[in-house]
């Protein structure tokens, strides 16, 4: 039998990615099925991790790829490629090794228990632990025939330090069933009674749009075949993503001050992780605020090529300061770096002149 376990939703692509876990006759561990639906829920594919448990939560994120991040029951707490399968499943040793994860900008939530830890995503993956938050919720059914079930949980950063852990519980299918959030600090900040909603707790789903964000609680229905459905409710709405660097809006910054900046940049994110393409493509669309592209939009100051505001967004004038800056400094480009679309090869070539402008090789110059 394969049961739903809960979705999560890719932000850059749209795309919807329902978990389930499948049980195999003659083994004890659960086979973990990953189904991708596009945004207009059209199936596409699916893949499948052989021994990877229940899969209460699991993460996803845009890495220049699309990443899935799953506490794999038999290997540990990692992430894989989607389009890879699971024979590119990595285990991150720098964090816990057991329990649910869940991923949201550069947070990273385990579930072990009632016990939730939150780590930097960008330095677990640099293989460095950088704890968060650490706290226990209390019991919410404590009678010996309401021990309630965990079913699902995320977590939404709403800033380097900030955010709400949002867990869903039950006691049972078709019986009572409640979701919560919670501060970082630990503090219960919002409850709503699910039990109405659906037979089965399933998690929650998180869409993001403009800089905020809107929570559904997502449960199962229907029989205990392939005729179940899962049903979404919305709960929490308009939910403020701040961005995770702060604003820069002084265009007058000294050469020392710049190359202070963007080496604390690169000593965090690592090179080349902080050339996200697919950051700042996404950063054309409607007007999104990429903190990647507050990194280009400084580079092509520093080199005399953007004289507008430096506010994240990809905009006409800079999308024009940096077609410049390519012709005048390689006229072909690669396939994969057409003109139009920011790319890793013209990305670096951008970052190593900034460097060698502003920063005298402080940072090591890439090939």
């Amino acid at each position: 039998m394969t049961n739903i376990q809960g979705m999560v939703r890719d932000p850059e692509t749209g795309d919807y990615f329902i978990t389930q876990a499948r049980n195999v006759r003659g083994q004890s561990m659960q086979n973990v099925v990953i189904r991708r639906h596009h945004a207009n829920l059209k199936y596409v594919d699916r893949r499948i991790i052989t021994k990877g448990g229940h899969a209460s939560s699991i993460g996803v994120e845009q890495d220049g790829r699309t990443m899935i991040w799953l506490g794999h029951k038999a290997k540990g707490t990692g992430r894989f490629s989607y389009d890879s399968g699971q024979n590119s499943f990595q285990v991150i040793g720098s964090l816990p090794k057991e329990g649910d994860i869940s991923v949201h900008g550069d947070v990273a939530c385990i579930r072990n228990g009632h016990r939730y830890r939150g780590y930097r995503l960008s330095d677990a993956k640099s293989g460095r632990t950088t704890k968060l938050f650490d706290f226990r919720i209390p019991r919410w059914a404590k009678t010996k025939d309401k021990k309630e079930r965990f079913q699902g949980h995320v977590v939404v950063s709403q800033g380097p330090d900030e955010g709400l852990v949002l867990v869903h519980r039950d006691v049972g299918t078709k019986k009572e069933s409640r979701a919560m959030a919670f501060t970082f600090t630990g503090d219960k900040v919002a409850e709503i009674d699910t039990t109405d909603m659906g037979d089965e707790a399933e998690g929650f789903l998180v869409e993001e749009k403009n800089g905020s964000c809107r929570v559904w609680v997502v449960k199962r229905t229907g029989r205990a075949d392939k005729k179940r459905t899962v049903v979404a409710t919305l709960w929490l709405d308009a939910l403020t993503l701040a961005p995770i660097d702060p604003v820069i809006t002084d265009l007058e910054l000294k050469p020392t001050a710049l190359a202070t900046e963007i080496a604390a940049v690169f000593r965090r994110l690592g090179v080349p992780k902080a050339l996200k393409a697919a950051s700042t493509i996404k950063a054309a669309r409607g007007g999104y605020v990429s903190r990647y592209t507050y990194y280009v939009q400084r580079w092509l100051i520093a080199l005399d090529y953007y004289h507008s505001a430096h506010d994240g967004k990809w905009g006409t004038l800079t999308q024009k300061a940096y077609d410049e800056f390519r012709s005048n400094i390689r006229p072909e480009w690669p396939p994969q770096d057409l003109v139009g679309l920011p790319g890793i090869t013209s990305l670096t070539l951008l970052r190593n002149a900034a460097v060698k402008a502003t920063l005298q090789d402080q940072l090591p110059v890439l090939p």
